[in-house]
């Protein structure tokens, strides 16, 4: 596979199988160990879309199942509205030739962003809070020390 910045200047060759598709690409948003994320327009709809690119799917038999595995998953719950916390598979660009067929794409829900930043994120804010709230126990902690009849110091600075 190419680097990032080789991806990112020449993104069309990446996602050349979406010629004659519905789908316009936009543009390479994330690269990773399993394929490219792009984002692309739905002609029909006019809808943002993600385009996940797997990847030489079938270089290893353990990523080629995990890819099947990811691909069904995704496809059971496709029209399933009581998991809306699971990301929706809207379609699947067909190889153009079973010879051909070494990648896989599937137009996916665009989200914000991706789990990983989500994951990050989450536990930043999280690790955050029980900092505030080990620092304003600690602050209670003290007061409670420092109260006499019920008055503490910043109380008797105001």
């Amino acid at each position: 596979m190419k680097n990032k910045d080789d991806i990112f200047r020449n993104e069309n060759i990446y996602f050349q199988e979406l010629e004659g598709t519905r789908y316009k690409l936009e543009s390479v948003i994330a690269k990773g160990a399993y394929g490219i994320v792009a984002v692309a327009t739905d002609t029909y709809s006019n809808e943002k879309v993600a385009i996940k690119k797997i990847v030489n799917i079938f270089e290893d038999s353990r990523e080629a199942k995990l890819t099947l595995r990811e691909f069904k998953i995704m496809k059971f719950f496709k029209n399933n509205d009581e998991n809306s916390n699971i990301i929706g598979l809207k379609d699947i660009i067909k190889p153009t030739s079973y010879e051909e067929f070494n990648s896989l794409l599937l137009v996916i829900e665009l989200m914000e962003e991706d789990l990983d930043s989500f994951i990050t994120r989450y536990y930043q804010q999280n690790n955050v809070k029980m900092k505030q709230y080990s620092v304003v126990e600690e602050e209670e902690e003290d007061d409670d020390d420092d109260d006499e009849g019920g008055v503490n110091e910043m109380s008797k600075s105001d």
